[in-house]
């Protein structure tokens, strides 16, 4: 499998590794890829660029955004931190998000990876409030 793809800009082809693609971004009928260094606005769809992207690392969060999670640095129940970066996670979407992701709480000192069934529980003991 490619760990990288080509955007199409200026006449020209350029390669984006999937490690430098912070996050994608839904705008009217274009998507935004944005990496450390720059951003691309190209012209598909997020459910095309979804299917293209590896589920190892890409999650959707919300209707617009698909997040690199090689660079999340943190998140709660409502938002996504980048550095720099906060994005919002849609209600539609904190399944997926805590899915696959290995969380250990610092009162029960274990691993959990419930597979998102018991997400309100598993929320709170990252952000107790």
């Amino acid at each position: 499998m490619q760990d990288f793809l080509f955007v199409k800009s200026a006449g020209e082809y350029l390669r984006i590794p999937f490690s430098q693609v912070l996050y994608i971004e839904a705008l009217n009928k274009y998507v935004k890829i944005v990496t450390s260094k720059s951003s691309y606005l190209i012209t598909t769809t997020m459910c095309n660029i979804e299917k293209l992207l590896p589920y190892s690392v890409f999650r959707r969060i919300h209707r617009s955004y698909i997040v690199s999670l090689y660079h999340v640095k943190k998140f709660d129940f409502n938002l996504v931190y980048f550095e720099g970066t906060t994005l919002p996670i849609g209600k539609n979407y904190k399944d997926s998000l805590l899915k696959d992701v290995i969380v250990l709480c610092s009162d029960e000192k274990r691993a959990v990876n419930d597979g998102g069934k018991d997400i309100n529980k598993l929320l709170r003991n990252i952000n107790p409030q």
